[in-house]
């Protein structure tokens, strides 16, 4: 049974959380909010504490962060994440323009705007960590922000080259088409994740419902240069910046991130995970949630 519960604006609905079994959540709400690029998929722990905003990754889902909203470290906070545009249970953009760096920060701003939250924390992995220094221009008066597989970087040619290295299945970042099931299971596996447990296959599900466009649009926009230089956003952030990466990571230069970007606020230095790739949340989970409770209080 679908709840209605009113809301100004937008409307916000609370709708059965059925599928949530497969990403092993509890204690959580899944609801609907309505925003001007069409309906946003939402988990929300509901706890009293401080508010975190988890922000996932290319063709991923809010699900992703599942082993944070089980940590006990993390559960007096209030933990809540998103499915972007056009990924997991939200609706595909309206306007294409919304696949891109700025675009995403101001649908997810209407976000939080319309959950009123206030002293937030934003946690961003990969897209998500751009699209989180995106937000610190729009929202100046968050309280912190940690990014983890996010270089922060140039818009440009020469910012793309000293942040990212090649690797395999490079090629699928801007897939234009849904994925079929190999090669969402190649995408996904990329990060780190194993994807032959049964803890990750629905990230496979959420990888192929992931519209074509979400990628070939958002891709083609750091190509043009469309979203704000992160390097002088880094550089001049008055608000805590927390970043963790992964050692095995094949596709961040993180030499790049420790030695090259200038910090005006950076949290006890960049934290680099030796055992971990992309997805230090998920494979070093334990660790990851030690890092983010400490930077939170």
């Amino acid at each position: 049974m679908k709840l209605l519960v009113q809301a100004l604006v937008p409307l916000i609905f609370i709708t059965n959380i059925g599928a949530m079994e497969k990403s092993k959540i509890s204690n959580v709400e899944n609801f609907i909010i309505k925003t001007s690029q069409g309906r946003i998929s939402i988990l929300d722990s509901k706890a009293k504490g401080h508010p975190v905003l988890f922000i996932h990754g290319n063709s991923a889902c809010g699900k992703v962060f599942f082993k944070q909203f089980n940590s006990e470290l993390l559960k007096d906070f209030r933990l809540i994440a998103l499915d972007l545009p056009g990924h997991g249970d939200s609706d595909p953009a309206k306007d294409n323009d919304t696949y891109s760096f700025p675009g995403y920060a101001r649908v997810v701003a209407e976000v939080i705007k319309a959950l009123d939250l206030k002293d937030l924390t934003i946690v961003g992995w990969s897209l998500g960590g751009h699209i989180a220094l995106e937000l610190s221009l729009l929202l100046p008066n968050l309280k912190g922000v940690i990014i983890t597989g996010t270089p922060p970087i140039e818009l440009s040619p020469d910012g793309l080259k000293k942040g990212f290295n090649p690797f395999d299945g490079l090629h699928l970042m801007g897939h234009a088409t849904y994925f079929t099931r190999d090669e969402a299971k190649l995408f996904m596996g990329l990060g780190g994740i194993d994807m032959e447990k049964d803890d990750a296959l629905f990230l496979i599900e959420a990888a192929m419902k992931t519209e074509g466009n979400a990628r070939k649009y958002m891709i083609e926009s750091v190509g043009k240069g469309v979203g704000a230089d992160e390097t002088a956003i880094v550089a001049h952030l008055r608000i805590p910046l927390a970043i963790v990466a992964g050692g095995l990571d094949m596709g961040i230069n993180n030499d790049y991130i420790i030695n090259e970007v200038t910090y005006n606020s950076l949290w006890q230095g960049v934290k680099v995970n030796q055992n971990s790739g992309h997805a230090v949340f998920w494979e070093r989970d334990k660790e990851f949630n030690t890092i983010l409770n400490d930077f939170l209080h």
